[in-house]
């Protein structure tokens, strides 16, 4: 059984800002694109799962473009009122640093999957 927590970015630094998170996964576009080129977004699919496992991310960030379809690690904050009407609600991710684990996705899995 694999337990998942998502944990602060901030976690055992002194005071913990429990807005901020560390996301692990592949970024991607969204099959359909918006009406309006300003509101782009690309997806992150947290592997580890959780009770937010899919991420909303600024598609304009220019950080974020040499990314797309790779897997990385995000730390960021929760963007103030981003919660979607969802099951199970996405929230928006003000991206604060990007970190490279593999090129490509799917190259990390849960333990179940093996």
């Amino acid at each position: 059984m694999l337990a998942t927590a998502i944990v602060p970015a901030s976690f055992g630094q002194g005071a913990v800002d429990y807005h901020r998170f560390i996301v692990i996964g592949c970024i991607t576009k969204p099959s359909t694109p918006p009406a309006d080129p300003k509101n782009a977004e690309l997806l992150i699919t947290d592997y580890r799962g959780g009770p937010t496992p899919v991420w909303r991310l600024d598609a304009n960030d220019t950080r974020l473009t040499p990314w797309i379809n790779h897997t990385v690690e995000i730390a960021g904050r929760i963007v103030a009122g981003s919660k979607s009407k969802e099951t199970p609600p996405t929230y928006k991710l003000n991206v604060d640093k990007v970190s490279e684990i593999a090129r490509g996705c799917g190259v990390l899995e849960k333990p179940e999957d093996r």
